[in-house]
């Protein structure tokens, strides 16, 4: 009788417990809330999630680091379209970064503090640069494509090794303190003739503190010790209000 209880409950967990610990070891439904309402997969280091589309945001498991960080374009069969806001916050990625056309979504602070980061191509799948995307990371070299259209508040904050960084045509807005703190040793290249230009399309809060500014033509515009440069954009928005085009 014990022999046929021992077989019983052998049975019952080669058919039952087993299989059951291996899906809750590789799949789980979790969000940073504790509210378990989606499917997360680990692999390599990376968390991926279903969401509508379908497909699959990814982000890094906390903590990691990567000799090179790829992303892949299609995981499980569906496409990767987002990295999620805060996606890899603090990690260390210690080579390039690969980000696949797939992507058309990058989040909020999505490798803001990231250390040892080299160079980004951001995919032209992407139109925005959310806010703090880049924030006091040590970004060395970067690729904005001509699909980008707006560049949110602090995305290049404190990027202190950066060397220079290209804006393109098509970027027709700009957040706040967008590159603060950048230095002397810092070039930013703007898709206008001026820098008075640039303060009218963009507004004048970008805060570009003490870096370098060439224009389209690659002409240094800033530091100059040119007063009008700083009024001439205020006095073209007084002329506007009162309907008069200087």
């Amino acid at each position: 009788m014990k022999t046929i209880i021992k077989q019983f409950w052998i049975i019952i967990i080669t058919i039952i417990i087993i299989p059951l610990m291996t899906v809750c070891d590789e799949r789980y439904s979790e969000d940073i809330g504790g509210n378990y309402d989606y499917d997360a997969f680990y692999d390599s280091y990376l968390l991926f999630t279903l969401i509508d589309g379908p497909a699959y945001s990814v982000r890094s498991s906390t903590g990691n680091s990567y000799s090179h960080l790829w992303i892949p374009d299609i995981y499980k069969g569906l496409p990767v379209t987002t990295i999620e806001s805060f996606g890899f916050y603090k990690a260390v990625i210690a080579n390039n970064l690969t980000i696949p056309n797939s992507v058309t979504s990058i989040g909020d602070s999505a490798f803001a503090y990231c250390h040892d980061l080299w160079g980004v191509i951001i995919p032209n799948s992407v139109t925005l640069i959310h806010g703090r995307m880049f924030y006091l990371s040590s970004l060395l070299d970067i690729t904005i494509p001509d699909s980008v259209t707006s560049i949110g508040y602090s995305a290049f904050e404190g990027c202190g090794r950066l060397r220079s960084i290209k804006i393109p045509n098509s970027v027709t807005s700009i957040g706040n303190s967008v590159f603060r703190n950048w230095t002397s040793s810092q070039t930013i290249h703007i898709p206008f003739a001026s820098l008075a230009e640039a303060n009218l399309g963009w507004g004048s809060d970008w805060a570009y503190n003490n870096a370098i500014i060439k224009n389209n033509a690659g002409i240094q515009v800033r530091p100059r010790n040119n007063p009008a440069d700083l009024l001439q954009p205020i006095i073209r928005q007084l002329f506007e209000k009162a309907d008069i085009i200087p």
